[in-house]
């Protein structure tokens, strides 16, 4: 029990504590102020309900996963298109950006002699390595990274909320005033608790309750890390920062203090792209059942990552604004599968959590400040899971036809 509770919450917080929701989560509370914590409350209620709604126990003959059910409610194309964008952008930006961070920050912690790109791709094959050992490598070793990082993290919050700084902080008014600014920040907040539409292994112990406990720890620690933050480290300052939980850590415990953040940055980013790797393949393959296996979809997603590193994009401006959109396609995923269980199972709430993040992702892109590199980024995304879509249906048709043609052959 107590094994599925942390394979189920380790994987569902992810990206929670990964090094890039730490950054939104500091800019934010810079922002912001304490009530950006408000926003990420309601958030993380929206993304309970969501949850709920995704972990639903399926017992009907026509759906038995949530694939089926998208399937049979929006066509297997769009069912395909949407998976394929929602899923494998989000593990491939996302994982791309993470490992940089990850470079730079042992290097600058650690060892500044070494490579930052070195270290990055020496990350990228430790994940690499653990998906060819089997499932149940990368299962033992999920909870650890997230352990460590949730401890380190606890730590320093707890440091931060029990100590007082050496020169008291200015209490500042946010930066940003009126309901657009907080209905920005719920918005984003929903972009916080990604990953709990992930369908974990198929283990009588698993329920909904280890996914909504998982919202909930995820929850309290940000908030602790953020009052934290917020206590020690002018809100200017937080807004400003690229790196506000490296200035936090230093702020609350000096040089160990930031030695303990590097390795909570170091495990964040192997829980993220190991548990993205995982989640990511476990989705492609209900869609695309024998198309490949998971140690093959792991080989690709690692060479195309590389290719990213080494090509050039984990140094471009324009990385944040692909691993925005690919985080904007997954909400819209989660958003089709919560309408498409709610027309299945005829779920009011259903309906109003689906139409919430469907909003939420319109939002997100239209108030975004480059709306036209996003849209043109999503928009490429979808069309080129479209394309792939239709060439598997097609070669699932052809196949299916040349079944029922041999078939009548054989009765022949």
């Amino acid at each position: 029990m107590i094994r599925s509770f942390l394979v189920t919450v380790s994987l569902t917080l992810c990206w929670a504590l990964s090094p890039d929701v730490l950054v939104l989560l500091g800019n934010s509370v810079g922002q912001g102020g304490t009530v950006f914590f408000a926003a990420l409350f309601l958030g993380a209620a929206f993304s309970a309900m969501a949850a709920n709604i995704l972990q639903r126990p399926f017992r009907s003959p026509a759906g038995n996963n949530r694939r089926d059910i998208l399937s049979s409610q929006i066509g297997p194309f769009l069912a395909i298109t949407l998976t394929i964008a929602g899923r494998l952008s989000p593990v491939l930006l996302i994982s791309t950006g993470i490992l940089v961070t990850a470079g730079f920050t042992f290097n600058e912690t650690f060892a500044y002699w070494f490579p930052n790109f070195g270290f990055s791709f020496f990350l990228l094959l430790v994940v690499l390595v653990l998906h060819l050992c089997g499932d149940k490598v990368v299962l033992a070793a999920q909870p650890m990274f997230f352990c460590l990082t949730a401890c380190c993290l606890l730590f320093l919050s707890i440091a931060g909320l029990m100590t007082e700084p050496p020169v008291a902080q200015p209490v500042s008014a946010p930066a940003e005033t009126g309901q657009t600014f907080f209905l920005t920040f719920i918005c984003l907040s929903l972009l916080l608790f990604l990953g709990y539409d992930q369908q974990v292994p198929p283990q009588p112990t698993v329920n909904r309750l280890y996914f909504l406990s998982a919202i909930g720890i995820g929850f309290l620690l940000l908030v602790i890390w953020g009052l934290a933050s917020l206590k020690h480290v002018p809100q200017a300052r937080l807004a400003e920062s690229t790196v506000p939980y490296v200035i936090s850590a230093k702020a609350i415990f000096g040089q160990p203090g930031r030695i303990l953040m590097g390795i909570a940055i170091i495990s964040g980013a192997c829980g993220a792209v190991n548990g993205l790797f995982y989640l990511s393949g476990r989705s492609l393959s209900q869609v695309l059942p024998g198309f490949a296996s998971p140690q093959i979809q792991a080989i690709f997603m690692t060479l195309t990552i590389a290719l990213f590193l080494a090509g050039g994009l984990a140094g471009s401006r324009n990385l944040e604004i692909y691993i925005f959109g690919a985080l904007l396609l997954w909400l819209l995923t989660i958003s089709a599968n919560c309408l498409a269980i709610a027309r299945e199972k005829h779920l009011l709430h259903g309906y109003l959590v689906g139409v919430l993040l469907l909003a939420a992702v319109v939002y997100l892109a239209c108030t975004f400040p480059q709306t036209w590199l996003l849209s043109r980024f999503c928009l490429l995304v979808l069309v080129a899971s479209a394309w792939f879509s239709a060439a598997w249906c097609g070669y699932g048709r052809k196949k299916r036809n040349l079944a029922i043609i041999n078939s009548k052959g054989d009765l022949i």
